[in-house]
């Protein structure tokens, strides 16, 4: 089965052979600069851009993956490698205390059936502002794949998101909107090696009802849901192995090409909606980029900007934007 860590290394090899609902914040809606913070994993670690200071790292722990922040909070969640098993960690990136949150690793020998039978797990997780964080894991699943669970973590519960069980495989990357209606995410189908594809399917998140949403010539994936749940980006692989973003409005399910030939993936919103970042293949690696989004015609507003230059971002781990920290 292709999965998404699976698509971006091949863009890596690709690329080297082809050389809006307003919230509180400090960020301005419609602003003519991307404005904020966008959280990302470099080398293990969980670094961010700001707009007002660069970049920098902000969780020293070598084996992270996957950060989603808290909307207008200093609390980040990702996700921590453990080889055989992953578990979800909260992090204070103010004061840089961390917590496991979950206990994933077996208690059977290491390295044994049992061990690697018994251990969960847990992948890309995404906060809303309702509060609630949609993530997939491996737990309470039949057939040992990816599924999707909420965590509430104020109770530090989680529970099985509800669903029609009409996925066609595992899942990943998923994008909660604000209010937590709905998530979208990407489906692994088709099971492993040749014939194996991705798509881009949107649930219900109170009713379970799930949407296919987007396919491509050679797959969709990594999806992200504005905050008010009425818009879809997505990459969209087409038949040359070239990936690039398109804009998806839920109700009509309308396609829009926002980039053209730039092996771009990764997508977020900002937190008012009106821009999306995501990472661009540059040839030695990828880039962070920003765009800001004519939602009435569909169409990319001006020139994109480069937030953060080619410099060993892990291309698997995701975007996740924020507002400007509270001074």
């Amino acid at each position: 089965m292709i999965g998404r860590r699976d698509l971006l290394k091949s863009v890596a090899g690709l690329g080297a052979s082809l050389a809006g609902i307003g919230y509180a914040s400090r960020a301005t809606a419609q602003g003519d600069e991307p404005e904020g913070r966008i959280a990302f994993v470099k080398d293990g670690d969980v670094w961010v851009w700001s707009s007002e200071d660069g970049t920098s790292v902000i969780v020293e722990d070598g084996q992270a993956m996957d950060p989603t922040w808290e909307p207008d909070s200093d609390y980040l969640l990702y996700v921590r490698d453990g080889g055989s098993y992953s578990n979800l960690i909260m992090a204070n990136t103010r004061t840089g205390r961390t917590r496991r949150l979950t206990e994933n690793e077996s208690d059977a020998e290491e390295g044994s059936p049992e061990y690697v039978a018994e251990s969960v797990w847990v992948m890309d997780p995404s906060w809303s502002r309702a509060g609630i964080v949609c993530y997939a894991s491996t737990e309470g699943s039949a057939a040992g794949e990816p599924i999707m669970w909420i965590l509430d973590p104020g109770a530090e519960t989680t529970y099985p998101a509800a669903s029609d069980n009409t996925d066609a495989g595992a899942i990943e990357h998923i994008s909660v909107d604000a209010s937590a209606l709905y998530a979208v995410y990407t489906v692994l189908s088709g099971g492993w090696g040749p014939g194996s594809t991705t798509y881009i399917a949107m649930r219900d998140l109170n009713m379970g009802t799930t949407y296919p949403m987007i396919e491509g010539p050679q797959g969709a994936y990594d999806p992200a849901i504005s905050p008010d749940g009425t818009w879809i980006v997505a990459a969209i692989r087409d038949e040359n192995g070239v990936s690039d973003l398109w804009l998806c409005n839920r109700e009509d399910e309308q396609l829009s090409k926002l980039t053209d030939g730039e092996q771009a993936s990764n997508p977020t919103f900002s937190p008012e909606g009106d821009w999306i970042a995501y990472l661009r293949w540059e040839g030695s690696g990828f880039e962070m980029k920003a765009i800001r989004i004519d939602f009435d015609a569909r169409e990319v507003d001006g020139r994109s900007r480069t937030l953060v230059e080619a410099d060993g971002i892990d291309s698997t781990c995701g975007l996740s934007w924020n507002t400007l920290p509270r001074r």
